[in-house]
């Protein structure tokens, strides 16, 4: 008899992990950094990642590594983004115009 089911343990390497998440490897690469997609395992040179934890991220259970990395790459305050604009337009030479 012949088992069709897939076991959670199985390693997948990076194009069946895009493939199921449907993301490119500079995505999943760039939430490795980030802390938000567990890190591969490495068996020789190649990178494998369990189908199980792979899962988990596509249901949305898997936890982070660090939530305050995530919290300082995805959250960004006004006055940062109100500071890069207004040393863009000083870069510029163009004065910022002021309502009355």
């Amino acid at each position: 008899m012949y088992n069709t089911a897939t076991a959670h343990d199985v390693l997948l390497p990076i194009g069946k992990v895009c493939e199921i998440l449907s993301r490119s490897k500079a995505s999943i690469y760039r939430d490795i950094d980030r802390g938000a997609f567990p890190k591969a395992q490495k068996l020789g040179r190649s990178s494998r990642w369990r189908l199980s934890i792979v899962m988990q991220v596509v249901e949305g259970t898997y936890p982070p590594e660090s939530p305050d990395e995530l919290t300082s790459v995805e959250g960004s305050s006004t006055s940062d983004s109100k500071d890069t604009s207004e040393a863009a337009v000083a870069e510029e030479g163009v004065s910022p115009t002021k309502e009355p």
